[in-house]
């Protein structure tokens, strides 16, 4: 009797209950689909630290090695001395107590870069008042020499580059004369067979030793 009493409703509810639950399960999902489609999301930034600046590699690139160098001539310590490889002339002349008071300032002046950044095995000459030749010399290679003011050329410390100047002198040639320095004397060219007779009666009074 409750049965027949019961509206179509509820009758049509109780028959479709199953059915009734799972659409709003599913609509449930579908509204929570919606949500995180359309709604907005915190980001989270990742910076990447580019590898070259890293404390790590900078800190490689920034390390400091020891060289030698040699320095002699007007200099109140002069001898053989350690530094940083990032250092330049002037620091190796302060290492060497500074110059002495009969060094030939005004040369030192004109061609003594203290600027330039040294080389391991760099020697260096510093000329004393009376001497004109200032000498810079990385692995037995002459940087900074010669006295060109008189117009002669120094065979003990010019570069390769300025012996080939002479003529008769290629840079096979120029490379000899630098192997087989130092020269005493001019005439040493020709005893020592770094030149022939023909190159040097051509050079002779276009070339020093000193």
């Amino acid at each position: 009797m409750d049965e027949l009493n019961e509206s179509p409703l509820v009758i049509f509810l109780k028959s479709n209950i199953l059915i009734i639950v799972l659409g709003f399960v599913g609509l449930g999902f579908g509204v929570f689909g919606l949500y995180q489609l359309f709604a907005p999301h915190q980001t989270t930034d990742i910076l990447i630290q580019s590898e070259s600046n890293s404390p790590e590699v900078k800190g490689m690139s920034d390390q400091k090695t020891t060289v030698y160098i040699d320095i002699e001539g007007a200099v109140k310590k002069p001898g053989v001395y350690e530094l940083d490889s990032d250092q330049r002339l002037k620091d190796v002349v302060a290492k060497a107590g500074g110059l002495t008071k009969d060094v030939n300032m005004s040369y030192v002046a004109k061609s003594l870069n203290l600027a330039a950044k040294i080389q391991d095995g760099m020697k260096i000459y510093i000329p004393f008042q009376g001497e004109n030749t200032v000498v810079l010399q990385t692995s037995g290679v002459t940087a900074v020499s010669a006295d060109t003011a008189s117009g002669l050329i120094n065979v003990n410390t010019a570069s390769e580059s300025e012996l080939d100047t002479l003529p008769g002198i290629g840079p096979a040639t120029a490379a000899k004369i630098i192997s087989l320095r130092p020269f005493s004397s001019v005439n040493e060219l020709l005893s020592k067979k770094a030149v022939g007779s023909s190159v040097f009666g051509k050079i002779k009074e276009k070339v020093s030793t000193q």
